[in-house]
């Protein structure tokens, strides 16, 4: 459902407008379609569009927008998520645009811009799901050489529930927990995690989102791979009913949790922000 048709319907009085007395918001000069956030260690967010090919550095609090160019994804490929590894490093989530795949990109800056250094691409093995179509690397976060993907293709357990793989990826090895979804149809379309120990327990949170599903999850993936059940810390559609397409993620150093929404479905429509969760 496109941004516009949801607008419509709250216009029509089919969903309440969002309450804007939990948060607030920071328009983007942004391309469309962004997709992921990321904090670094100075509180400078992140973010990356799906199409164009940019790094995009936003300053808080103002939320200006610097624009690295990104060189060197391969063709047929959109980049779904981001995280910063560390200075002047970065791994990107990608996903087929025609075919199913999953891969992260290794990269780093040069001068100005941002250069893809090495891809690892992801299996239906290692994953234990069959990927599919424009459900790859949905979700990405990591420090250093330690990363957590997030798959938007899911599968299911013995006693039927679904879940989304969460790989970690360490050197050349892959191991995969799997994380319990909350809903019937939710998808994870974003990580948000904190690293301690390389190759320990991760402290970590996700947005699931689907058609009338979009809330907070957070969890801890154990050092080794396994079942994950996460608890819903907020539920987005009680604050935003529907009205955004919530694809980035991260968590403040107050606490606060900050978004993107993704406005590119097949066109551009209304502008991109950045909204900040009020803490209670």
């Amino acid at each position: 459902m496109s941004t516009r048709l949801l607008v419509a319907l709250v216009a029509c009085g089919h969903a309440p407008p969002p309450d804007r007395s939990r948060y607030e918001t920071i328009e983007l000069d942004s391309p469309p379609g962004v997709s992921d956030l990321s904090l670094d260690d100075r509180g400078t967010l992140w973010a990356i569009p799906e199409r164009d090919r940019f790094v995009l550095e936003i300053a808080l609090p103002s939320g200006s927008v610097v624009r690295h160019p990104l060189d060197g994804v391969p063709a047929g490929l959109d980049t779904e998520s981001l995280t910063w590894l560390g200075p002047g490093r970065f791994a990107i989530g990608t996903e087929g645009q025609d075919a199913p795949t999953a891969s992260v990109l290794y990269a780093e800056a040069r001068g100005d811009r941002v250069a893809v250094t090495s891809e690892r691409v992801l299996t239906d093995d290692e994953l234990g799901v069959k990927i599919t179509v424009n459900h790859g690397a949905e979700a990405i976060c990591g420090r250093d050489g330690d990363v957590i993907v997030g798959l938007e293709s899911v599968g299911k357990l013995a006693d039927g529930t679904r879940f989304a793989p969460l790989a970690r990826l360490r050197g050349g090895a892959v191991a995969t927990s799997r994380l319990r979804l909350t809903s019937s149809t939710g998808k994870i379309s974003a990580l948000a995690c904190t690293l301690g120990v390389p190759g320990g327990s991760v402290d970590a949170y996700a947005i699931e989102r689907h058609y009338g599903v979009s809330r907070i999850l957070h969890f801890t993936i154990p050092a080794a791979p396994g079942e994950i059940t996460p608890t819903v810390v907020v539920d987005l559609d009680a604050i935003f009913h529907g009205a955004f397409n919530f694809e980035g993620l991260a968590k403040l150093p107050d606490g606060r949790f900050v978004l993107v929404n993704d406005n590119q479905g097949h066109h551009a429509e209304g502008p991109t922000d950045l909204f900040f969760l009020r803490t209670p």
